[in-house]
């Protein structure tokens, strides 16, 4: 969930379209216009790390627009046409007689074709605070991980007490379990072998951490929430970013009688000592190889540069319990690998359709759709935001249910919602959870100790579906592609006062290949959705297959230095940006789809593997 917190600031910037450039990248608007522009062209964004840099830096430049937010006139998003964008080599443009020069693209900014410009005047001073004192001609070999460690900071976020951290390394684990293997045999060309014993790594908690109760009551304070949080994402420069899962960290050094942890340096730790309440994976910190110790890391993150002090931030925090809807639509993919007959379909269904016939009839139901009333045994999937002015007008004058034109506004919601149903989107008895590792087993670890965890395989722990005396899961995960349901049985363990602070999440076993038949998970905030609906886990027991493992062809070369680019090198940044833009798991996803539409032979089965 997005941090509780009412008071949490947006601000206007610019919204570009780099078609409307000219050929010199120049877009000049008359004055009279700017300013009918900038209200048609403005996007509202929350605060991050990086608008306090730019704010910092230059505070003149952030003033309070007539729509009542601060406008931050030093950065633009531009939307980007991929053809055009592809020939900018100097990555500059200019709008009005200021050059903005490109910055960064996030992921998620890749995915929806936008760049972040900045005032080419700041943009020195901002990449030196991002860097953190790595080199700014320094060279990197995969420039999409780079470009995507790098626009961390545009994440939104708030500042938090800084941890006293110890950076331990990645834990490998072998599993060995009966595989579908997708072999490549040439370019292009596949094998499947199905049902093969195989062995094959996992790092069973990748992108996961821990932070100590003391520090996390700190923070559940500076946050303004009003309860503990399983797990906090995090964000720091450069490319630090996780999940910290809140852990007695102290109590388990105690009862396990060791205080000592070595970090990925080689230096040791003493977590009473150093007053250590925070322990951070390898896996969280990208640019770990630009440091020589973490004292390195930690003096650069110190400097204030230009008057700017960095920050540890929060991004984003563990649902709260008691905010968990009870039901979820799922989407067509989960169900189009399951053979279901037709009464089966018709039970699936149910109670979807009574759901409709419910918010169809009756006010305090469709308001309770809508997310203007709390009903904890009855809550629908959370479809509160951006709810129109006359349903909460509605709230406070239910008998505006029967007026014309406020049935025509229900009417058309209603059909929207039966649309998305036929989509595959109806509801079932679950929610989207945090997916957490054991934690448990992550402390014994960073302690040296054997690891072994609290659960044993095809276990995972759940206080939502504890409290609710459901034994049996289906853990599901977008983009669902192939046969990706998990069963799983919820157990309650020994030692559970370390998963005292787990209210929220899927906590996951060491044992199995979970995190790899859900896409490849990972525990740095992935959501899945978890059901106890009867019809779908038996479908899936049914036709449940093996986990996919790919195993790339070996080529020449491999093992040799791998070709590496200075990063301040703009035109391999932007062919980065365009390479990303231009790839679409919607297409693969989508040529799946036809192929689950065919009978389904052990060919076709195969080729749902391999795509």
């Amino acid at each position: 969930m997005n941090i509780k917190n009412n008071n949490a600031q947006l601000y206007e910037i610019l919204k570009l379209k780099l078609k409307d450039f000219d050929k010199n990248n120049t877009l000049v608007i008359d004055g009279d216009k700017l300013k009918k522009h900038r209200i048609q062209n403005r996007t509202l964004v929350k605060e991050s790390e990086l608008i306090r840099i730019i704010k910092h830096l230059n505070p003149k430049n952030c003033q309070m627009s007539e729509s009542g937010f601060p406008f931050l006139k030093d950065i633009i998003s531009v939307d980007i046409k991929v053809s055009v964008y592809r020939d900018m080599t100097t990555g500059i443009i200019n709008f009005n007689g200021t050059n903005y020069k490109r910055l960064l693209s996030s992921s998620g900014n890749v995915r929806n074709k936008k760049v972040i410009f900045i005032n080419e005047d700041l943009y020195d001073k901002v990449n030196k605070i991002l860097l953190c004192g790595m080199p700014e001609d320094m060279e990197f070999d995969i420039f999409a991980k780079f470009s995507a460690y790098y626009a961390l900071v545009n994440t939104d976020s708030n500042p938090v007490t800084m941890p006293k951290m110890v950076v331990v390394d990645d834990y490998v684990h072998s599993i060995t379990e009966k595989f579908d293997l997708v072999k490549e045999i040439e370019k292009d060309k596949y094998v499947v072998e199905n049902n093969v014993e195989y062995t094959t790594k996992t790092k069973p908690f990748d992108g996961a951490g821990l932070v100590d109760i003391s520090l996390a009551k700190k923070w559940v304070k500076k946050l303004k929430l009003d309860y503990i949080p399983s797990a906090f994402q995090f964000r720091a420069i450069p490319g630090l970013k996780g999940n910290l899962y809140t852990f007695d960290i102290k109590a388990f050094a105690k009862e396990r009688g060791r205080t000592k942890i070595v970090d990925i340096w080689g230096k040791e730790w003493d977590i009473e000592k150093d007053g250590i309440n925070c322990i951070l994976t390898k896996s969280q910190f990208k640019f770990y190889k630009k440091f020589n110790s973490f004292q390195d890391w930690l003096d650069s993150f110190n400097e204030v540069i230009y008057g700017y002090r960095r920050t540890f931030n929060i991004s984003k925090v563990a649902d709260k319990v008691s905010d968990l809807p009870r039901r979820k639509p799922l989407s067509y993919q989960p169900l189009q690998s399951l053979e279901l007959d037709e009464e089966k379909i018709k039970k699936l269904c149910a109670d979807t359709v009574e759901a409709i016939k419910r918010i169809s009839t009756d006010v305090d139901s469709f308001l309770e759709y809508r997310g203007l009333l709390a009903d904890e045994e009855n809550r629908y999937e959370s479809n509160s935001i951006d709810v129109p002015e006359y349903y909460k007008a509605l709230k406070k004058n239910k008998d505006l249910f029967y007026d014309d034109w406020i049935q025509k506004k229900v009417q058309a919601d209603i059909k929207n919602y039966k649309e998305r149903t036929y989509r595959g989107g109806i509801l079932v008895e679950g929610n989207y959870q945090t997916f957490i590792p054991d934690i448990y087993g992550l402390a014994e670890y960073a302690f040296g100790l054997p690891v072994k965890g609290l659960l044993d395989k095809d276990q995972v722990y759940s206080n939502y579906w504890l409290n609710k005396g459901v034994k049996v899961i289906d853990i599901i995960r977008y983009p669902h592609i192939a046969m990706e349901h998990k069963i799983s049985e919820v157990v309650s363990p020994a030692k559970m006062q370390y998963y005292k602070y787990i209210t929220e999440g899927i906590v996951t076993n060491l044992y199995d290949s979970t995190a790899l038949k859900l896409n490849g998970a990972d525990f740095d905030n992935d959501k899945v959705l978890t059901t106890s609906n009867k019809i779908l886990i038996a479908a899936a027991r049914k036709n449940m297959g093996n986990t996919i493992v790919y195993i790339p062809m070996e080529k020449d070369g491999d093992g040799k230095e791998v070709e590496r680019y200075k990063i301040n090198n703009m035109e391999r940044l932007i062919k980065t940006d365009v390479d990303g833009m231009s790839n679409s798991i919607g297409e693969v996803v989508n040529k799946i789809t036809k192929l689950w539409s065919l009978p389904q032979t052990e060919k076709v089965k195969d080729y749902i593997k391999i795509m």
